[in-house]
């Protein structure tokens, strides 16, 4: 049998997973449809898409070999004034009240790289980016400051 499924929402309770209702009475009425053989209509489904805490040495190297990686800032824009910011970063920041409505604009297959200076935004934007479908999610742990001291001699 074949139905359609939408994105209905994403439960506090379990983050990074996304709740799919099938068939056309989806609660929400929101999303695209496509067609996936495997549920009945009317039944519901959870994705994961994971998020990943990785070293600043493994990010760097990550961010290197992967040819369609983008790094994300996510940090202000005052502190990128004081601090600057990685080469070919984007800009978003996360404490902006557009920032939700920004990230889905993007494309949710490609790898991005998060990062601020503590790493803490970064892990809630990585949080928020899988709970709306992004795939390919990572977050510098302990931000830049944690590059800084990998950096130093």
């Amino acid at each position: 049998m074949s139905g359609s499924f939408q994105v209905c929402h994403t439960r506090q309770d379990l983050p990074n997973c996304t709740i799919l209702h099938t068939g056309s009475d989806s609660p929400s009425g929101e999303s695209q449809s496509r067609t996936n053989p495997y549920l009945r209509p009317g039944s519901f489904m959870c994705m994961a898409f994971p998020v990943r805490s990785i070293s600043p040495d493994l990010f760097l190297a990550e961010l290197a070999l992967t040819h369609d990686a983008i790094p994300l800032d996510v940090r202000t824009g005052e502190e990128i004034k004081t601090r600057g910011t990685l080469d070919g970063a984007v800009h978003l920041d996360y404490l902006d009240t557009r920032f939700e409505s920004a990230i889905e604009s993007l494309d949710r297959l490609v790898p991005y790289y998060l990062y601020c200076d503590t790493g803490k935004r970064s892990r809630l934007a990585c949080e928020l980016m899988a709970s709306r479908g992004f795939m390919l999610v990572a977050w510098l742990e302990g931000g830049l400051l944690a590059l800084d001291k990998t950096s130093a001699p």
